[in-house]
């Protein structure tokens, strides 16, 4: 107990308080001790409304469900672990502890499933299914609640766009744009691969009404400002790209951001903006084709190219630092050789090469995009 007041006696204070708190917490005992006798159980939540229009909590945990046996195949995961925490996942919303504690909702669910001799992971799933409950809250502890967490968050998203609620201005009376972010974050803590269009058209027949992929998809993307510390432009540069895969698109912009704070990356900006402002000019894009090459430049930096574009890269950032290496035959290439030839098949074929080392570097982000 906290208490600004003056008081030379204190004890009074400390009684007046104990005398308030201790029926509290005998309720609570009382409480704690009928829903030990009656046990976890689903029973009556039918009966209670998740949101208009969108069913029982039940009806949400049997979509739930769903959910979490395609993200357990997905992730190689035990599904009877996953499929039991989901299923007593909102069994404490029906005990007395909770109808009177409402913030206890999780947590008493922990303790109850331990005392029903449950798995300690389905015991623990159920706890941190809500995280996380803040913006920097802590997120789950471990893969099989980081899975009913995720779940947890889809449905909401999912349904509510559904029935068109979605979130609009300041606007986000069911806060889903705290569920989106709280899925990256988890993602990001676990390196998950998770790709929205292909989760998109696993789940959507789940629900009634017809949802547009492209909703969700600008609804995440928007997403990331909040949750990646770097210049919007760079975020922005990596979105350009309809990368899909969320772990990919944090792992693109932290790799393009890193080079953007590098002093050389002026000097790259500039010969990639040469490259585009040669594409934009021409639209007859064809197959290189190496019999056309007729000076050994053209020849060097197709090779250097084709090199880079052959190898298998651990990191976007080793990615991006190869491609970038191109520079010294691309100024070799730009200083000696005329890309607007006076033969037509030679000219589109150097500007065909251009346009293969454009399209390699969109594969990650457009450089343009990024505000030097």
């Amino acid at each position: 107990v906290v208490s600004n007041a003056t008081c030379e006696n204190q004890d009074k204070i400390i009684s007046g308080n104990e005398k308030v708190l201790t029926p509290r917490l005998q309720d609570a005992m009382f409480f704690y001790e009928n829903d030990i006798k009656n046990k976890l159980s689903n029973q009556g939540l039918d009966k209670v409304i998740f949101i208009n229009k969108l069913g029982s909590i039940q009806d949400k945990i049997n979509r739930e469900s769903k959910i979490v046996s395609i993200l357990s195949k997905m992730y190689s995961i035990d599904e009877g672990i996953t499929s039991r925490a989901v299923e007593l996942s909102k069994s404490d919303l029906m005990s007395e502890m909770v109808y009177e504690f409402t913030e206890l909702q999780g947590i008493m669910g922990y303790y109850y499933a331990l005392n029903m001799q449950e798995d300690e992971k389905v015991a623990l799933a159920i706890k941190e299914q809500y995280l996380p409950i803040s913006e920097n809250g802590d997120l789950p502890s471990n893969l099989y609640s980081a899975i009913i967490a995720i779940s947890s968050k889809l449905d909401l998203i999912f349904s509510l766009f559904s029935i068109k609620m979605i979130p609009t201005g300041s606007k986000d009376p069911y806060a889903l744009r705290r569920a989106s972010i709280g899925i990256i974050r988890i993602i990001s803590k676990f390196n998950l691969s998770l790709d929205l269009e292909q989760i998109f058209k696993e789940i959507s027949p789940i629900y009634e009404n017809t949802i547009f992929y492209t909703d969700i998809k600008n609804f995440f993307n928007d997403r990331f400002s909040g949750f990646m510390d770097t210049n919007q432009s760079v975020i922005n540069a990596v979105l350009y790209t309809k990368e899909a895969n969320i772990i990919n698109i944090i792992d693109k912009i932290k790799a393009l951001d890193s080079l953007v704070k590098q002093d050389s990356f002026k000097n790259n900006f500039s010969f990639i903006k040469r490259i585009s402002n040669i594409l934009n000019k021409e639209k007859n894009i064809q197959e290189v084709h190496t019999s056309l090459f007729d000076n050994n430049y053209e020849q060097t930096l197709y090779e250097d190219f084709r090199k880079i574009q052959n190898q298998t890269f651990d990191t976007y950032l080793a990615q991006l630092e190869a491609l970038f290496s191109l520079e010294k035959s691309l100024a070799n290439f730009f200083e000696n050789v005329m890309v607007n030839s006076e033969d037509s098949n030679i000219k589109i074929n150097r500007i065909s090469l251009l346009n293969e080392i454009d399209l390699e570097f969109k594969k990650i982000a457009n450089i343009l995009l990024v505000s030097v």
